[in-house]
């Protein structure tokens, strides 16, 4: 498995516009825009922190799995470190021949390919493993923009490397 590089941290918050003030005025971020996720019950601010991004992810339901995040830690945190690898399953591969299970793997999609290694097998962090098609791998711009049309991954493999 080669892993490229950091692709993102998310940070899992109760308060998303208090969260996007402080990251920007203590650290020197800089906020892009906010999306609404009503599938996974939450809204995302996307901040760009040097060449990396940062996901602010707020839950929009006491029900939804990022509201549960935050009862369970009592409070803000790192929710999941992305990283990006350039062949997604290669990856599962080596990781499921070294015993480590690999969940939600969505390998359609026409700007990436994702899955998850739980934090049991994963040192304590929920790892986000992601192959972007070489447009947006190369690109912090188009991974943003892509991140603003909803993080929306479609059925049927679309996912083309070009």
């Amino acid at each position: 498995m080669n892993v490229m590089t950091l692709d993102h941290l998310a940070i899992c918050v109760p308060d998303l516009e208090k969260a996007i003030k402080q990251f920007c005025d203590f650290f020197g971020a800089k906020f892009h825009f906010i999306v609404d996720n009503e599938e996974l019950q939450m809204k995302m601010a996307f901040l760009t922190w040097g060449d990396k991004i940062i996901s602010m992810e707020q839950p929009t339901t006491p029900a939804s799995s990022f509201a549960k995040f935050l009862v369970r830690r009592g409070g803000p945190g790192i929710h999941h470190v992305g990283v990006q690898v350039d062949d997604i399953a290669s990856a599962i591969k080596h990781l499921e021949k070294r015993g480590v299970k690999v969940v939600n793997t969505q390998l359609t999609g026409e700007k990436r390919r994702e899955a998850l290694v739980l934090p049991k097998d994963g040192l304590g962090v929920l790892w986000q493993m992601i192959e972007w098609r070489q447009d947006c791998a190369d690109s912090l711009e188009a991974r943003l923009e892509f991140s603003r049309d909803g993080l929306k991954i479609p059925a049927g493999d679309a996912f083309k490397k070009k």
